[in-house]
């Protein structure tokens, strides 16, 4: 079973151990060949950036999502029409992650939500049907994370 179905079942630390395993493996691959494997690298460790926030490991998952936000762009620049989804969901998951995890909203985080929210917002006016939720969904998660950001929430915030 993959690591989300695990972490679907309520199986978390099978998940994280699940998708730790497969970046790793996917890592070697990669090292291989890296033109071959690269994108199953990326969805690793986006996949593995999830399972870290869930089970409550918020900085290692934040730059594991930033992680896969890098490998995605080499892509895009890559094959841009093949790979902006793929880097519209990494972007959108670091906003994601930073609320499972009650991170600290930076500017960063906000900024790459905004990405994922705009390129899902290019995806959803050419192809409606295939991305418009995925945009309403990114922009929902825009707003928390924006509101989060609003709230103080940011220890610089609190020491001024």
């Amino acid at each position: 079973m993959r690591s989300p179905g695990l972490a679907e079942t309520g199986q978390r630390t099978e998940a994280l151990a699940a998708s730790l395993e497969a970046v790793d493996l996917h890592r070697e691959l990669v090292a291989l060949n890296r033109d071959a494997y690269l994108p199953n690298l990326a969805a690793s460790v986006n996949n593995h950036a999830n399972r870290l926030a869930e089970a409550g490991r918020g900085t290692e998952a934040l730059a594991t999502s930033l992680e896969a936000v890098s490998l995605r762009r080499e892509l895009f620049r890559l094959n841009r029409d093949a790979y902006q989804p793929a880097l519209a969901t990494s972007l959108w998951n670091v906003g994601v992650v930073a609320l499972k995890t009650d991170s600290v909203t930076t500017d960063e985080v906000v900024e790459l939500t905004a990405e994922g929210v705009s390129l899902f917002e290019i995806l959803a006016a050419e192809t409606p049907a295939a991305f418009a939720e995925q945009h309403r969904a990114a922009a929902r998660t825009l707003a928390r994370v924006r509101e989060r950001e609003n709230t103080n929430d940011r220890p610089s915030d609190r020491l001024a």
